[in-house]
């Protein structure tokens, strides 16, 4: 199980190494078997971590594509500092959330992307800023417009802002408060300006449906009309700037390969997004992107050759899980 669900090993290599190293030749349909035993015998625990995150004051959710018999599923993962839950389904939207059951019974805050089936729960929202960089880059680069990057520097800033006052208060004043939201809604102004929308002509014939916007104006008014969203880690100190703990929970399993091409049952792989870990502390470090930044990036921030979103689990938490990764925990002290 440690090797197969955490270290992501496919079948046939687990089975050689077991072969190999420990005397324990082993068949990859057997493995399959022992996987599905293990899922169905920490039914409990896992539930147990669900409602956990559920009774959680702040979680963060996340979807990402993942192959499933040459086919696209999607990987859902609902974060909280000591509890991590994937799933895996073939559907990315409400489908899977209420099959998921976690957001639907959720009171707290949830911090997740702009998906929009996330806002269909009447829980608080936050939005993650990691995201709103990404893009606010590509604006930038790609479109030329002063106001994104604008928009970067005040964000990073008020992040600053509430990492020199978390040691000592709750909250900031406000004063700064006032400021920073003054200062966020004349970039808004700023980026209005550059992106009016355009004018129908009055002899065009009417079209159903939304006027079509370019990325920019979309973003603009995404800032806008969810600003309480992006500024949440603004006013509650318990709200993360971003979701990185959740994109690192989920961001090893990545590097599985193609479950299509491992020849087992379908219910082996998609018991792989049942095993249920504790959130490992993450340590997510942001810095202004490089003015000379290469049209060609993606929108990764860059310094040089260095990504400047760096991710790194702490060693603590890895000496303190590295005998039972494998295993269902819900907290520390459990």
């Amino acid at each position: 199980m440690y090797l197969k669900n955490y270290q992501f090993l496919p079948y046939a290599r687990t089975c050689e190494l077991l072969g190999d190293f420990l005397g324990c030749p082993m068949s990859e349909g057997t493995l399959a078997n022992l996987i599905g035993e293990c899922h169905e015998r920490l039914e409990v625990p896992v539930q147990q971590i669900k409602e956990r995150i559920a009774q959680a004051p702040v979680a963060q959710f996340d979807e990402s594509g993942s192959r499933v018999e040459k086919k696209l599923w999607w990987l859902h993962a609902a974060s909280t500092p000591t509890a991590t839950y994937y799933d895996i389904h073939p559907k990315r939207g409400t489908e899977a959330i209420e099959a998921i059951g976690i957001l639907p019974n959720f009171g707290g805050r949830a911090i997740h992307d702009f998906c929009k089936p996330y806002f269909s729960y009447g829980c608080a929202h936050g939005l993650c800023n990691a995201h709103h960089l990404r893009e606010l880059i590509f604006v930038h680069e790609q479109h030329q417009q002063n106001w994104a990057d604008t928009m970067i520097d005040c964000l990073l800033d008020i992040k600053a802002a509430v990492a020199l006052a978390r040691p000592t208060t709750y909250h900031l004043t406000k004063a700064q408060i006032q400021d920073f939201e003054a200062r966020y809604q004349s970039i808004l102004d700023e980026g209005y300006a550059a992106n009016p929308l355009a004018a129908s002509p009055a002899s065009a014939e009417k079209k159903r449906g939304r006027r079509k916007k370019t990325k920019p104006r979309n973003l603009l008014e995404r800032l806008d009309e969810h600003r309480h969203e992006a500024l949440a880690f603004m006013y509650d100190f318990n709200v993360p700037f971003d979701n990185n703990l959740t994109h690192a929970a989920s961001g090893m399993s990545q590097v599985m390969p193609t479950p299509g091409l491992c020849r087992v049952p379908r219910r082996a792989d998609t018991t792989v997004g049942r095993i249920t870990v504790p959130g490992q502390p993450i340590c997510r470090h942001y810095q202004r992107p490089s003015r000379k930044a290469s049209k060609g990036s993606g929108g990764l921030y860059r310094v040089g050759a260095r990504p400047l979103a760096l991710a790194c689990a702490s060693a603590r938490s890895l000496s303190r899980m590295s005998a039972c990764k494998y295993i269902c925990v819900v907290s520390d002290d459990s």
